[in-house]
């Protein structure tokens, strides 16, 4: 289906803090202490926003779409915005789209001049948004760092990072959805300091990733839309992945330029994703399953009982039957 075919919705290009009036216009509701609540055709649920300094701006979308939307920024040509998106897994596989990139989950460094569109599936969608200022790169980043992402900026239409949400950083944006719902006393000031916590450490992320990736290149929409297919099949593939050459046939690029856009756009390597990926399924699947060990290991693709012991060691710091036991103690 075309994305024309669905409707739009169409934001300001400022996050809540910044801009009520026009939001209320957009999603109609009321708005008190920061959140505004809404129920209207296309979605309902709530958007609480706050300031952490005067150049950055936090937002958590905690919402139901009643059916499949797009919704995008009002144009603005003086657009001075960067963007860190958190976007918490949504329920039965599905994917939100930005700018022809699918994925259910994780971490997106968004910046450059071309206005992005999502396209969100019916249902449930939980999201944070980190908005900030070309002037944060001059303060919080050394000169050199500062100097190339404000290259990509001004001269690319669109770059995007991409980071796993990992167990630690989840668990920091599961807090904040909690603090929200239950409001206990001082909230306010809990929220901000876990919403910095997250900023800082999404920063350190991207910021050694732009010091390695010097040669930053444009990828457009199709390619982008390439690459997520590649990271989507790894995924659903974890138990018997597929060869080098098969991605790069799968995706309709040459090998050396499936690796070198893929470690660019997902800040690892093909095979390196992988593992990773294989590592926090590992942590999950321990965590809220009835699973053994064997069954665990033998899903995700690991040859002997022994080699995922000692890989899940090597990736947590810990053996899965320490690990057990600890999830066991605290509940």
């Amino acid at each position: 289906m075309k994305e024309t075919q669905y409707p739009i919705l169409e934001l300001p290009e400022d996050g809540l803090i910044d801009d009520v009036e026009k939001y209320k216009q957009v999603l109609g509701g009321t708005y008190c202490k920061n959140e505004l609540h809404f129920d209207n055709e296309l979605l309902k649920g709530k958007i609480f926003s706050t300031s952490i300094s005067d150049e950055v701006s936090v937002s958590f979308y905690e919402t139901e779409f009643k059916e499949t939307a797009i919704l995008r920024r009002s144009e603005n040509e003086n657009r001075d915005a960067i963007r860190i998106n958190f976007l918490l897994e949504l329920e039965s596989n599905r994917d939100i789209n930005i700018n022809g990139a699918s994925y259910n989950s994780g971490i997106g460094l968004i910046l450059g001049k071309q206005k992005e569109t999502y396209i969100i599936p019916q249902g449930k969608a939980n999201w944070m948004v980190f908005q900030f200022t070309q002037k944060i790169l001059k303060e919080a980043y050394p000169s050199e760092a500062a100097e190339l992402l404000q290259s990509y900026f001004n001269e690319q239409e669109l770059v995007l990072f991409f980071e796993q949400l990992r167990a630690p950083l989840k668990k920091r944006v599961l807090q904040i959805q909690q603090l929200l719902s239950e409001r206990p006393y001082l909230f306010f000031y809990e929220v901000k300091g876990i919403a910095l916590d997250l900023f800082v450490k999404a920063g350190k992320l991207f910021y050694e990733r732009v010091l390695i990736e010097k040669g930053i290149q444009l990828v457009d929409s199709e390619t982008m839309e390439a690459l997520f297919k590649v990271k989507s099949i790894l995924e659903q593939s974890v138990d018997n992945p597929p060869t080098i050459e098969a991605l790069s046939k799968e995706s309709g690029m040459n090998i050396r330029k499936l690796q070198r856009l893929f470690k660019q756009v997902f800040g690892l390597t093909v095979f390196g994703y992988l593992n990773v990926y294989r590592q926090e399924e590992a942590l999950r699947l321990l965590q809220n399953s009835t699973f053994n060990f064997s069954e665990i290991a033998d899903q995700l693709g690991y040859s002997s009982l022994s080699h995922f012991s000692s890989s899940f060691k090597k990736y947590h710091g810990v053996p899965p039957k320490d690990f057990k036991m600890l999830i066991q103690d605290f509940r």
